[in-house]
């Protein structure tokens, strides 16, 4: 009868108990391993995700940028946006009086206003100014207070709008010859402009 090599046995079933505990650590780092790296592969992910969404929110911003600047260029040459042209709008009127011949001009130029958001329908970014102008004038007959609005429009860099205006007869006889008084107009006009939040007037 063979004799069992119990130390042997006892060798190799020590090594068979450490090489599992080995193969059972080694599985689980294996597996916290992967379980790392499939966390860091999200994470990759999403960081690729939001940079792409980005830089196609930035390109989106740029296109629109692109497309906007030239009517705000305009804008800006046609004395809408910007700071008033107060001096612009005097000769404007001036140069249209001496054009049309009226007997008498004068006016009254208010101080600047900011309009309220709800009036002005205004944004964070800009906001509304109005200046209003008191216009008193001598007129031969009613189409020249017409003529005297449309000139000045035309020369005027920037915007305004009639807000009023009142008519009444300067004598009993009407008078048919240039420059001749036969009309007084009291009229009102309301220059607007627009400027970035926190510029200076």
């Amino acid at each position: 009868m063979d004799l069992v090599d119990w130390k042997g046995f006892r060798v190799a079933l020590a090594l068979f108990v450490l090489a599992l505990g080995a193969s059972a650590s080694m599985f689980e780092g294996a597996r916290h391993y992967q379980g790392t790296e499939e966390a860091r592969l999200e994470a990759s992910t999403l960081a690729l995700r939001e940079s792409r969404d980005r830089f196609r929110f930035m390109d989106e911003e740029e296109r629109l940028i692109a497309a906007l600047t030239p009517r705000y260029r305009a804008l800006e040459a046609g004395g809408i946006v910007g700071p008033e042209s107060r001096l612009d709008w005097v000769e404007a009127l001036r140069s249209a009086s001496r054009r049309l011949a009226l007997p008498e001009l004068r006016y009254a130029l208010g101080t600047q206003e900011q309009l309220p958001a709800e009036r002005a329908a205004q944004s964070a970014m800009f906001g509304v100014h109005r200046s209003v102008m008191e216009l008193h004038l001598g007129l031969l007959h009613e189409e020249d207070l017409l003529r005297l609005v449309d000139l000045v429009e035309v020369e005027a860099r920037g915007l305004f709008s009639v807000s009023s205006c009142h008519i009444r007869r300067a004598g009993e006889d009407f008078v048919q010859h240039p420059g001749a008084l036969n009309l007084r107009a009291a009229c009102v006009l309301e220059w607007f402009t627009m400027r970035p939040a926190g510029a200076g007037p």
